[in-house]
C-alpha cells in the first residue's frame, strides 16, 4: 500500500485538475495515475532504475513497494525499456503540487529549489541565464 501524499497545510480544499504532463513524463502519469506518479518522482526522480519483464521478479525494492510489481513492470513496457534514468520533472511537478493545493514554500521544500524559482516557473517569468552562451536553452 502506497502511502498518500500528505495535505496541504493551508486546509483549502482541492479542486484543480493536474496539469498535462510533458511527453517525456507522460508514462509515468498514465501507468502510475496522477497522484502515485507525482510520489514517485518526488523519491526516485534522477535514479537509474531497471525495470523487471515480469511481476514475479518485481517484488523487491523500494520501487516495487511503492507502486507494486505489475505497475512497475507496465511501466517498463510502456517505456519500451528494461533500464531508464526516472526524469526529476521538477517543472511539472511543481504545477502539479500548486493543483493540489500546496503552498509555494512547500513545493519549493519537494522540490529542492528556492521559493523565487519555484514561483517563477508557476507564473511563467522565468528569465533567460545572463550567463547562458548564444544558442543555449538554458
Amino acid at each position: 500500500m502506497t502511502p498518500d501524499l500528505p495535505q496541504p497545510a493551508t486546509g483549502r480544499s482541492i479542486v484543480k485538475a493536474l496539469p498535462r504532463p510533458p511527453a517525456y513524463l507522460a508514462p509515468y502519469v498514465e501507468v502510475l495515475g496522477g497522484d502515485l506518479a507525482i510520489e514517485f518522482l518526488l523519491a526516485f526522480g534522477g535514479a537509474d532504475m531497471t525495470f523487471p519483464s515480469d511481476a514475479e521478479r518485481a517484488k523487491e525494492g523500494a520501487a516495487a513497494r511503492m507502486v507494486g510489481g505489475k505497475r512497475l513492470v507496465a511501466l517498463g513496457d510502456r517505456l519500451c525499456a528494461t533500464r531508464a534514468k526516472v526524469p526529476l520533472g521538477d517543472r511539472w511537478l511543481a504545477a502539479a503540487l500548486q493543483a493540489k493545493g500546496f503552498s509555494i514554500a512547500e513545493i519549493a521544500r519537494r522540490v529542492r529549489k528556492s521559493d523565487v524559482t519555484v514561483r517563477s516557473w508557476l507564473n511563467g517569468t522565468v528569465q533567460p541565464n545572463p550567463h547562458a552562451k548564444a544558442g543555449d536553452d538554458t
